[in-house]
């Protein structure tokens, strides 16, 4: 659908996978800017909180870089697909990444 975003600002600083409600709210906006982005350019349409971000998208978006270097995309796409089945395999629509930081990450 969108490319992914580049990493959060320097000036936003996250503990290692911590969730405050601030983090939760930079993640929600930043995921429905690339929704809207995609829903702008044609490239999806429909309700919002159902279109899927690819899990490369939400992978950059949930994650820092330091907490990448010890957790990696492919270990991410493995705990996405024990937490949200088959329906997370190309992509994570904003229910599904509720879903994995509640049952996965503990936020």
């Amino acid at each position: 659908m969108t490319e992914p975003l580049p990493p959060a600002p320097a000036t936003l600083s996250w503990g290692g996978l911590e969730y405050s409600a601030a983090r939760k709210a930079h993640i929600r906006a930043e995921f429905f800017s690339q929704v809207n982005a995609a829903m702008v350019t044609g490239k999806a349409s429909g309700d919002p909180k159902l279109i899927r971000l690819p899990l490369t998208a939400v992978w950059a978006l949930l994650f820092v870089d330091a907490e990448k270097a010890d957790y990696d995309l492919s270990s991410f796409e493995d705990d996405v697909q024990a937490t949200c089945g088959r329906g997370c395999a190309k992509g994570m629509a904003w229910p599904d990444v509720e879903r994995f930081l509640r049952e996965t990450l503990g936020s």
